[in-house]
């Protein structure tokens, strides 16, 4: 699939239908699991409770189902925070919020953290020119965020750092954890065992909830000026 084929006009001019959400609610799901050349328009219809000429209607080309699945997918990632990320933020509340998003919105879409892996393996093609609008648009959160760590820095609020290092560093910080979630959790336990609590069980979802106040005092500290 070529860049200039990937772009995608969803959302629709009009609400989809129930039986489009099927589609697209079963789609995310085979994509997120195998990836948009693994999966089958077949096993889409399957899926979906419908059949493969009923699927063609709504969506004439796998490639046009796959970019309507990611950017759905993703707006709906990225509009709460674009929703709360406003510029003028302290260095605190800029990473409170932008951080309490990402920790909890990729815990809460596992599907999405995997169509996303699958994506960038593939050359990103949907991605890219998705990332590039929203910036077009003047409120993407990412560009927020890094502009309110520079005004940070100008206001002495923040030590000298690379703005974009440090997007990494919390884009990184908060996604690796659901990426990585079957093995950590292993460890986790087994950490948790060690430590000689293994007669209370390792509780992961409390792991998660404290996860932003962790990230948030490690970055601000790491980034205090000295």
């Amino acid at each position: 699939m070529s860049r200039s084929s990937a772009s995608s006009s969803f959302p629709p001019q009009r609400p989809p239908t129930e039986t489009e959400l099927r589609i697209l609610d079963a789609a995310l799901e085979l994509f997120a699991e195998k990836g948009l050349h693994g999966a089958s328009t077949q096993e889409i219809g399957d899926a979906a409770g419908v059949g493969k000429s009923t699927l063609h209607y709504y969506f004439r080309h796998k490639d046009e189902l796959y970019a309507q699945v990611f950017e759905r997918a993703f707006m709906a990632m990225a509009e709460p925070l674009r929703e709360r990320m406003r510029p003028g933020l302290g260095l605190r509340e800029t990473l409170e919020i932008f951080l309490d998003h990402k920790v909890r919105a990729y815990h809460e879409r596992p599907a999405m953290v995997r169509l996303w892996m699958h994506e960038n393996m593939i050359g990103a093609p949907v991605a890219t020119p998705l990332l590039r609008r929203v910036n077009r648009e003047g409120d993407s959160p990412y560009a927020i965020f890094v502009d309110n760590l520079r005004a940070a820095i100008e206001r002495g609020e923040s030590r000298p750092v690379d703005p974009l290092q440090t997007w990494v560093t919390a884009m990184g910080a908060s996604l690796f954890l659901p990426i990585a979630r079957e093995s950590m959790v292993t460890s986790l336990e087994i950490f948790h065992t060690e430590s000689g609590k293994g007669d209370e069980p390792f509780d992961y979802e409390r792991f998660v909830a404290d996860r932003t106040e962790h990230l948030v005092e490690l970055i601000v500290r790491g980034l205090a000026p000295t």
